[in-house]
């Protein structure tokens, strides 16, 4: 046993005993145990209660069975709509997951530069395996199934997001107290990204690709949440790619939906648009008076799994066009851009990136619409 793994073991069974003694009431108050460290902290929270049948493993966390949304629902934001599962149910049988990537001591550098199959010997050393896509997402989820470790609100602080996983794979694990799911795994973002014993199955039937989890980026909102996802070649090495070892029967639910739709810009029925735009497009442009026309509409497909609707109304107060989507029925507006009663949208090289021309009383102008995992963002006006 390393001088690490000794100081851990010993830490955890002072906080264990401390904890007991206090139950019994015979704990002195002016002889209570250090508070343990992180690590410590997760195994002591991952025990079973008394009336569990699992038996608790040091330094790893019980996840109990319970269901999985997995991956983002339509409508919330940020989401990779061609790479993420629309937040469908998944039943996750109870299994264990080591507290910290590899090796699983606070204050390591994680082990990288292995394939999924060296990891996976790694793991089975130690009697245990590595996990599975959804067994990782719903260790980091916790039981309410929040979009990040630590909630539903991005907090780049929390896991220490935002930066290149270049940099993130040399830290110290444990660093960042505040990155820990609600079952209390810990560092699953902000660090290295982590194999799973899933193959990438979006769209795709090539089985030599292997989904890793976790991991950092400059686009921290986007990489730090508990569904993102990238697949590699299994045989890959890099040092931005570790793993963390999961125990217990694995539950394997591959992600295979299907990536339906070609990106692009087409005309539609302006007579189509529902009602439920129509509402949204009252509120807009009639409130300045005058019978609201439809003038142009588009379907806009900027990704794979992604379709939008796109239409230019006007009264006679003005017009504007409005960017929206609609899922089972429920219409959410995305975006609305004034413009003048002559406006055309128009797909540039990338089919994520529209440009609004119109013309004002200052002559033409263009405006550029551009779609961001699932945010549709205007720029300033720009005229020639």
């Amino acid at each position: 046993m390393t001088r690490a793994r000794h100081v851990w073991a010993l830490t955890l069974v002072v906080a264990v005993t401390a904890t007991a003694c206090d139950r019994r009431g015979k704990a002195s108050p002016d002889r209570a145990a250090p508070p343990p460290s992180p690590a410590a902290v997760a195994s002591v929270a991952s025990a079973p209660s008394a009336s569990s049948t699992a038996e608790a493993r040091p330094g790893m966390v019980y996840i109990p069975a319970g269901t999985l949304r997995r991956g983002t629902p339509p409508e919330a934001t940020p989401r990779i709509a061609d790479e993420e599962a629309p937040g469908d149910a998944v039943d996750v049988g109870a299994f264990y997951i080591d507290a910290l990537p590899f090796p699983n001591e606070p204050g390591a550098i994680p082990t990288t530069h292995v394939t999924r199959a060296e990891a996976q010997e790694q793991c089975a050393r130690g009697g245990k395996r590595l996990c599975t896509e959804v067994e990782w997402e719903r260790a980091c989820k916790g039981p309410t199934g929040t979009a990040y470790p630590y909630g539903d609100g991005y907090r780049a602080a929390a896991c220490g997001t935002g930066v290149t996983i270049e940099e993130a794979s040399r830290r110290p694990t444990g660093e960042h107290a505040q990155c820990k799911s609600a079952f209390g795994v810990m560092d699953t973002h902000g660090g290295v990204w982590e194999w799973t014993s899933s193959t990438w199955a979006r769209g795709s039937s090539d089985a030599s690709i292997g989904v890793l989890k976790g991991g950092n980026s400059r686009a921290g909102e986007l990489v730090g949440r508990c569904a993102n996802a990238i697949g590699r070649p299994q045989g890959k090495r890099s040092t931005t790619m570790g793993f963390r070892c999961c125990a217990g029967t694995p539950t394997e639910v591959p992600a295979t939906f299907p990536l339906v739709g070609v990106p692009g810009l087409e005309p539609a029925r302006a007579d189509r648009v529902s009602e439920t735009f129509a509402s949204y497009v009252s509120a807009a442009v009639a409130s300045a008076g005058g019978r609201v026309s439809y003038l142009k509409a588009w379907t806009w497909q900027p990704v794979r799994n992604e379709k939008l609707s796109a239409f230019v109304a006007c009264s006679s107060g003005g017009c504007a066009a409005f960017i929206g989507r609609e899922e089972g029925g429920k219409a959410t507006l995305l975006a609305t851009v004034p413009c003048g009663k002559q406006a055309d949208l128009l797909r540039l090289g990338d089919p994520r990136s529209l440009r609004l021309r119109s013309i004002d009383g200052r002559g033409t102008y263009a405006r550029d619409v551009t779609y961001m995992y699932g945010r549709v963002d205007v720029a300033d006006v720009a005229r020639p």
